[in-house]
């Protein structure tokens, strides 16, 4: 169990130990972006400041998923040209080295 403290509030969660410096961490991010956006917005309902914060979060692991996506493609296209050029030069060794 650890304890954690969201826009003053505490909180108690289950975390395994190996993952409790992530969790802090997450803490602290999620409590910058809140106290950010608090100020930016003079927002001062809690509930409208987590769901916009939720939602900006969620719309960052869209487009950084829509980036890996597009990563994962141009590894597999050029993985599939270095295939093809690979292939193409083995067969250019065992016609040289083949006797004819």
């Amino acid at each position: 169990m650890v304890s954690i403290q969201i826009l003053g509030r505490k909180f108690t969660v289950n975390c395994p130990v190996e993952e409790q410096a992530d969790l802090q961490q997450a803490v602290i991010n999620l409590n910058e972006r809140l106290q950010d956006l608090k100020q930016r917005l003079k927002v001062v309902n809690s509930e409208q400041l987590v769901m916009v914060v939720a939602l900006n979060l969620c719309n960052e692991l869209l487009q950084s998923k829509q980036r890996s996506r597009e990563q994962f493609d141009v590894v597999l296209s050029k993985t599939g040209q270095l295939q093809k050029r690979l292939e193409q030069a083995l067969m250019k060794t065992r016609l040289v080295a083949s006797p004819d």
